[in-house]
């Protein structure tokens, strides 16, 4: 009897743990193929995790009424299935979820639940996002009833980045800075990291500038030997890369960058012509590249494989100075030539691509600007935007 007694202890004390972790289990519903909604469910888990509760990570296609645990669903708005059974258990459907929007439900049968559900990918994104930091500070003791939608729609982060060596960004004089760059420009954990703390700080657009990023950035077959070879920095430290290797590179972090919501541009100033001076009589010389056929010539080359080389690429930013000649009606004309009549090639040969050209408006007069670029106005699928640095260089505003 005493044995059969302490069977019968240990047995009770197996099923009260039982069901202690069964209180603790959490499932985290959502659509895996979408890389938006699967990096904030995956941000839930982990807040999940340390506030100690079992993570059952669940596709949407799993979500029944049925599922007896507390749960956490990240979806889209749009999803009939997951909206109805939101209503079925109490909770209200968020109305008017437009592009990044999203409302954040709390239920409380069959156990506490929370739901974002989203106007978008990122709007899902953003709310699954803020769902992970509720449960990060407070686990699942608070109701979480909200609807978000951004007042700013382009949330971006400029950064000026030196490709190599002999292809910097602006300021080259300050090479201690631009030294200690260079290498993790080409380290992809850099882009990784930081692209996904951004996203959770709700940042949705960045842009890259330099002077020059074609010969670290693409393949021309009329000028085989511009690319620049391998990666070097002014202390002589190289990373083996050919220029293939850089392509698969820069696709990798454009891809990254659209798994969490970026828009991604490239933006560059002029006139510099790094790693192909010299070279099929291309200048950069200030007196003389503006009117160079050659150099017109292999920039406008430059603007359309790049648009072909990456299929991710949401547009291109130019900048008339910084240094061209003293001349801007003859920069002006340059720029059409180049970048504005290689972009409307590639716009016109792929229509079903939607694509953005800026124009920064710095040294540039609107009047000269409407009318070199006029064709690139009338193509359905180009968007001509102006970019004005109202704060002149500074972090803040300086009237």
């Amino acid at each position: 009897c005493s044995s059969d007694l302490l069977l019968g202890r240990i047995a009770a004390v197996v099923f009260a743990l039982q069901a202690v972790v069964c209180a603790q289990a959490v499932g985290v519903f959502f659509d895996a193929k979408t890389e938006q909604i699967k990096f904030a469910a995956d941000d839930v888990r982990a807040a999940l995790a340390a506030k100690g509760f079992t993570v059952e990570m669940q596709s949407l296609s799993a979500l029944t009424a049925s599922y007896p645990h507390r749960k956490v669903v990240v979806a889209l708005a749009s999803d009939r299935a997951v909206s109805d059974l939101l209503v079925a258990q109490q909770g209200t459907v968020p109305s008017g979820s437009g592009a990044q929007a999203y409302g954040v439900r709390t239920t409380a049968a069959p156990q506490k639940s929370y739901w974002a559900l989203g106007g978008d990918a990122n709007g899902a994104m953003y709310g699954g996002l803020q769902i992970a930091e509720h449960i990060k500070f407070t686990g699942f003791s608070v109701t979480h009833e909200n609807d978000e939608a951004p007042a700013i729609r382009r949330r971006g982060i400029k950064l000026n980045i030196p490709f190599d060596r002999d292809s910097v960004t602006y300021g080259k004089s300050k090479i201690d800075g631009i030294n200690h760059a260079i290498l993790h420009v080409w380290d992809l954990s850099f882009w990784t990291t930081w692209l996904d703390e951004m996203a959770r700080h709700r940042y949705n657009v960045l842009s890259l500038w330099s002077n020059h990023p074609f010969t670290s950035m693409i393949k021309l077959p009329d000028y085989p030997d511009v690319a620049i070879r391998d990666v070097t920095n002014f202390d002589g430290k190289k990373i083996t890369l050919s220029i293939d290797e850089k392509i698969a590179f820069w696709r990798k972090v454009m891809a990254h960058a659209k798994a969490r919501g970026f828009d991604f541009y490239l933006f560059n100033w002029n006139i510099w012509t790094d790693g192909a001076s010299g070279k099929y009589g291309i200048t950069d010389d200030k007196s003389k590249a503006a009117t160079s056929p050659a150099t017109i010539a292999y920039m406008r080359k430059c603007m359309t494989a790049l648009l072909a080389t990456y299929p991710q690429l949401d547009g291109f930013g130019i900048t008339q100075g910084e240094h061209m000649s003293d001349n801007d009606a003859e920069n002006s004309v340059f720029l059409a030539k180049t970048f504005g009549a290689g972009f409307a090639d590639y716009a016109k040969a792929h229509p079903e691509r939607n694509l953005t050209f800026i124009h920064r408006c710095h040294l540039a007069d609107f009047t000269e600007i409407k009318a070199n670029f006029a064709e690139l106005f009338t193509l359905p699928n180009v968007k001509f935007e102006m970019s004005y640095k109202y704060s002149l260089a500074h972090l803040y505003a300086d009237p």
